[in-house]
């Protein structure tokens, strides 16, 4: 795959508006909430993961092996499909796997990937679990009933993706975010220090 200029400027236009509101350079230099990204590998295609199969406790066997549009670990590297994560319009759903893998980053950030970053001082806990908790409950049993759902249902896998998959819609498709589950929204607001429906009333 050759990493164009145009797809060089594409993911870092991305990373740029993740980080948008949370780095103040002017401020801080210290760039305090990306201390653990590392780089960005990019493959033209899902890839595999490098896991093994594995039995749990029960001598069951628990597939980890397959292939990935995206992963990441606290200190290493960020991969990314791009075939998964460039922009198209025929994606159902919000598909943005680099804000997805920068999301997991940030919710690392604690020592714990459960969908609760480290939350801004103006932050309340309690807001910030029960409009997360309440949406990934909701999503969850309507996904389990097999309801249509405008939010992507693997956002039902974790809290953590749940998280990461509210950050794709949270950029890529505010609007869908907002109507299914305003409250998560509102929280995402006061994280990201962005409100993107506001900056597409403005381009209106």
């Amino acid at each position: 795959m050759l990493l164009t200029d145009q797809i060089m400027v594409m993911l870092a236009t991305q990373v740029a508006i993740v980080i948008y509101g949370l780095e103040n350079p002017e401020d801080d230099l210290s760039l305090d909430w990306i201390r653990n990204w590392q780089q960005i590998i990019i493959y033209p295609a899902p890839f595999q993961n490098g896991r093994e199969n594995l039995l749990n406790y029960d001598g069951v066997s628990v597939s980890w092996k397959g292939f990935e549009s995206g992963e990441t670990s606290y200190q290493g590297e960020i991969i990314i499909d791009w075939q998964d994560d460039q922009p198209h319009a025929l994606h159902r759903n919000a598909s943005q796997v680099l804000m997805h893998e920068l999301a997991h980053k940030l919710d690392m950030l604690d020592g714990n990937i459960n969908g609760h970053p480290p939350l801004h001082a103006n932050m309340n806990e309690t807001d910030w679990f029960e409009a997360f908790e309440t949406a990934y409950e909701d999503l969850t049993r309507a996904a389990r009933h097999g309801k249509e759902t405008a939010i992507n249902p693997y956002a039902t896998t974790s809290p953590a993706e749940f998280f990461a998959v509210m950050t794709e819609y949270f950029f890529e498709s505010p609007q869908t975010l907002e109507k299914s589950y305003p409250k998560v929204y509102q929280q995402l607001v006061a994280f990201y220090r962005q409100n993107p429906l506001k900056q597409e009333t403005r381009r209106a």
